[in-house]
């Protein structure tokens, strides 16, 4: 598969790799969403070896809303968490414990970024922002767009993006990394 990320910003406690097909080793079998072995949807196939630990498969499900959608491997701020974006659907999973997961609150999600002051990591998707600390969601920006957001920098605690205005002139937007607060967002 074509065009994945693999960032590793923060500290981790496993190993990942994406890999293209299940072998025999590759057993146990995770499937996501669920966190459940008795089957799942075709997905992102990714082998998570926890330090100290059983090694295990995940397989994530695509997500449905949008076709060319971001696909991406990415720790997270909980060295024993990672996170996988497959064809725009988002999951946040526990290495050591496979069965402790959740789903990320945005779909269609086009763009992952970190703020390595605050510790976050970012998801976006063509019309809002959300980040999330080592343990939940840390705030969601609500609608930013009608149809098209771009992140163009992340400085100490401060995001800056534009606002796609289909074939007008792009707006410049600021979010607060702190409060999740967009200033020159469009109103909604």
């Amino acid at each position: 598969m074509k065009n994945i990320d693999y960032l590793m910003k923060f500290h981790k406690e496993y190993d990942v790799e994406l890999i293209q097909e299940i072998s025999m080793d590759d057993k146990p079998v995770y499937y996501y969403p669920g966190g459940i072995k008795d089957g799942g949807s075709d997905g992102l196939i990714v082998k998570v070896i926890p330090f100290g630990h059983e090694s295990w498969t995940g397989i994530f499900a695509f997500g449905k809303l949008l076709y060319h959608a971001k696909n991406g491997l990415y720790t997270f701020p909980d060295p024993n968490k990672f996170s996988v974006v497959s064809r725009g659907r988002g999951y946040i999973v526990n290495a050591k414990k496979p069965t402790q997961w959740e789903e990320v609150k945005l779909q269609a999600i086009k763009e992952v970024c970190f703020a390595d002051d605050l510790d976050l990591i970012l998801y976006a998707n063509p019309w809002e922002i959300c980040a999330y600390n080592s343990d939940e969601i840390v705030w969601q920006t609500g609608r930013i767009a009608m149809e098209g957001l771009k992140i163009i920098k992340i400085d100490k605690k401060t995001l800056f993006g534009k606002i796609d205005m289909l074939g007008e002139e792009e707006i410049d937007f600021v979010v607060d990394l702190e409060s999740g607060k967009c200033d020159g967002c469009l109103p909604f």
